[in-house]
């Protein structure tokens, strides 16, 4: 069972929201200050990164790095291929002590066909997906599923711009 954020609520915190608005105030200054001290830290650090990624050396080693990565699967692939020719010329799996071929069961079916047999001899396979059906209700009336009780649940919603509330530093 899910809880809310009222099933926490006790009378004492609800007394304790009918508190004057300057401790609300208070609180919104703080949150004002922390996130622009968050945004000047990844921007500070946005710039030393940018600044790290223009710097020769770098550039060169991620270049290497980049082209050697793109190497190794070409090469990865041609010994791929090599190795489904000799195992189709000969049919001997260890081409080599490095390279062997590996068998793997794959399944040919239509979903359709899956689903059907599925239904009638293997019904735990469809599993109940939550999300689904939370976003089914999304579309329902309270009728449309007599088992789900339709609430409201009040959620705080704090504005992202809050620079109209941080302190004035020349003030």
């Amino acid at each position: 069972m899910k809880f809310g954020i009222l099933d926490w609520v006790n009378k004492a915190n609800i007394e304790r929201t009918k508190m004057d608005r300057t401790e609300f105030e208070r609180a919104v200054r703080r949150l004002a200050a922390a996130r622009q001290n968050e945004k000047l830290a990844k921007e500070r650090y946005q710039a030393l990164w940018n600044e790290f990624q223009q710097q020769e050396h770098v550039r060169e080693v991620v270049s290497i790095q980049t082209e050697t990565m793109g190497t190794t699967a070409a090469v990865l692939e041609e010994l791929k291929l090599l190795a489904m020719e000799a195992y189709a010329a000969d049919g001997n799996k260890d081409i080599h002590p490095a390279v062997r071929i590996k068998m793997y069961k794959i399944y040919d079916y239509a979903d359709s066909d899956a689903i059907e047999w599925c239904k009638a001899n293997l019904p735990i396979v469809f599993t109940f997906d939550a999300k689904k059906f939370v976003d089914y209700l999304k579309i329902c009336t309270p009728t449309d599923v007599p088992f789900v009780r339709f609430l409201e649940e009040p959620r705080p919603s704090i504005a992202t711009d809050l620079s109209e509330y941080l302190e004035d530093e020349n003030a």
